[in-house]
């Protein structure tokens, strides 16, 4: 596969992005709509199924296919290249911090009435995650595992960090900007609008750990981890436990501030670690195969 769109403009890699987004959701919606004649829409391994399909066909593909075209050097350009251990550590302990923090944010975005249809919307999405959460014992929980940590992880990290926010760091001519239009957009595109606020803030956290580790590696873990506890915390606890709410406006909220603020600080001291030694070396550091987000 040759890099054929190489010397296309930011704006028109960004648009190609979103066609390929929304024609792999077309695709998928399709094919998944296959096991659920076969199975049954309401049985939670159709669900998963249906998932998997989705992630495939509307984020990994999309992501693996597009950097094909837009470079000679596709996974540096996407951004997976090596990147010290204490990344990973760093990114884990942002991961952990932050739960009190998405609680409070969430417990923000249930103050005002949201429209009927969106409430709608969120109970389904809700009772089907319960649906694929809660059934099937170990099984189910290591298939919801691979689906909605691991394959989840990596396509979204490849479309909305190594791709958008990429593109749009460009356009805008500012890495803030980008990671914040990014964060927005990915966000938007869940449609769980109780979650909105908190997804935007996991949104921006991903990206400024893509940005000040330049490697996508270190947001995809983080990704990954994210899920995997939120998929273990209800397999073990179930829904409504005390880690739901810890740190909300209704359960020790200066706990939750104090996160953010952690948060923060903790992805400041990132910035300032040095470049991998490999990048020095000239193994995916120069502007031309896409080490810096600023590069296209």
């Amino acid at each position: 596969m040759f890099p054929i769109f190489e010397q296309t403009s930011p704006g028109r890699k960004l648009l190609l992005l979103v066609l390929a987004i929304l024609a792999g959701q077309l695709v998928g919606s399709i094919i998944a709509a296959i096991p659920a004649i076969i199975i049954g829409p309401s049985n939670p391994w159709t669900l998963r199924i249906a998932v998997a399909i989705g992630s495939l066909c509307s984020f990994v593909l999309p992501g693996a296919v597009l950097t094909h075209l837009y470079s000679s050097t596709p996974w540096s350009y996407l951004g997976l290249r090596r990147t010290y251990s204490h990344n990973f550590a760093a990114a884990g302990f942002i991961m952990l911090g932050v739960l009190p923090g998405i609680n409070l944010l969430m417990s923000i975005n249930d103050l005002p009435q949201l429209p009927a249809w969106m409430i709608e919307m969120e109970e389904l999405m809700e009772r089907q995650l319960e649906l694929m959460l809660s059934s099937n014992g170990i099984a189910g929980y290591i298939v919801n595992v691979l689906v909605i940590s691991i394959m989840a992880a990596f396509g979204e990290e490849f479309v909305f960090r190594g791709l958008m926010q990429r593109h749009l760091t460009r356009l805008t001519r500012s890495q803030i900007g980008g990671i914040i239009i990014t964060a927005l957009i990915f966000s938007a595109i869940h449609f769980q609008f109780k979650g909105f606020l908190a997804r935007f803030a996991l949104g921006a956290v991903l990206g400024f750990l893509y940005a000040t580790t330049n490697s996508l590696w270190v947001p995809i873990f983080a990704h990954a981890l994210n899920n995997f506890m939120s998929i273990s915390a209800y397999t073990v606890l179930g829904k409504g436990s005390d880690m739901d709410t810890l740190g909300s406006l209704d359960n020790l909220w200066p706990l939750g501030v104090a996160s953010l603020a952690v948060v923060v600080f903790m992805l400041s001291k990132l910035r300032s670690a040095p470049a991998p030694a490999d990048d020095a070396k000239g193994h995916g550091g120069s502007e031309g195969d896409g080490s810096s987000l600023l590069a296209e």
